[in-house]
Order: structure tokens, then C-alpha cells, then sequence
């Protein structure tokens, strides 16, 4: 994330406590001049060809990962049976 923050203070942004990697990155893309579509190319298609974060964004648009609102992924439990 500090890589991020670097990217956006340079593009002239300040990122508020407690954005996430995924919204930071969507800031910076819009400041770029594309489309705030990180990790969101369902299809597997992506036009933005000058974005910097186009490699990753395409991963992560096809493995989709649950993550809460930090930015950290959510670790998927079974749920406890109930006894009868």
C-alpha cells in the first residue's frame, strides 16, 4: 500500500485513514485519465492499455477475492453446526 500512497502524493492526492489498496488505486486511475475500473473487468477484456495497474487488475477481475474494507482478505469458515 505504501507504493500506492507514493503514486497518489505524487499525482497530487492525500488518501484518507482507512481507504482501501483497491479505492486508492481507482483514485489514481481516474487522476490518469482512465476509467476507475480496477479489478472490476469481469469479462477478462481491458482497453486501458497506459494504466499501471492493468497486469494486476486483470488477475485480480478473474479471481475475485473476498476482502474487508482495510483491503485484507476475509478468511472464509465453515459455520458450527447446530446441535439438534
Amino acid at each position: 500500500m505504501q507504493d500506492v500512497r507514493a503514486l497518489g502524493r505524487k499525482n497530487g492526492l492525500l488518501f484518507k485513514v482507512g481507504m482501501t489498496k483497491m479505492d486508492a488505486i481507482r483514485a489514481i486511475q481516474r487522476t490518469e485519465g482512465n476509467f476507475d475500473c480496477f479489478a472490476r473487468a469481469g469479462s477478462g477484456y481491458c482497453d486501458q492499455v497506459d494504466c499501471l495497474f492493468r497486469t494486476e487488475c486483470l488477475v485480480l477481475s478473474q479471481n475475485p477475492r473476498p476482502v474487508d474494507r482495510g483491503g485484507q482478505r476475509i478468511q472464509k469458515t465453515m459455520p458450527e453446526a447446530i446441535p439438534k
